[in-house]
């Protein structure tokens, strides 16, 4: 497992808001801006963990999700998976649920607020390191 965080997003102000936050604490962000991408990306990569923006341009991010789940190898299956959501303000009603239940371990709603990024994404590194 890498210290790289995989964020799998095509909107350029989540990305830059994302890479200054994720690399103002230490880690290495990759950044994938399509779902094809970003699949690809996270069997090359093998990131310590997946951000995943809800509105990417070519699939469906819950599908996005359980394809990860389901095609991950064993050492990557572990790998968490955290919906950073599209809408603005609390999100859509129902994306959290929806989330959840395509794979993700987590769902952070719009508009990003870094302290609450960072304290998950840690969480979760702490949880990686035993895949």
């Amino acid at each position: 497992m890498s210290g790289i965080i995989l964020y799998i997003e095509h909107n350029e102000e989540n990305l830059l808001l994302v890479r200054k936050a994720i690399e103002g604490i230490g880690l290495t962000l990759f950044c994938a801006r399509s779902g094809e991408e970003g699949l690809a990306s996270a069997w090359r990569l093998r990131p310590a963990v997946i951000l995943l923006g809800l509105n990417l341009p070519d699939m469906d991010a819950y599908q996005a999700a359980r394809t990860l789940r389901r095609q991950l190898d064993e050492g990557l299956r572990c790998i968490p998976i955290i919906a950073v959501s599209a809408g603005s303000g609390a999100g859509q009603p129902g994306e959290a649920d929806r989330a959840i239940a395509a794979g993700c371990d987590a769902y952070l709603p719009q508009p990003i607020n870094i302290n609450r990024l960072w304290e998950t994404v840690e969480t979760f590194l702490s949880v990686s390191d035993f895949c």
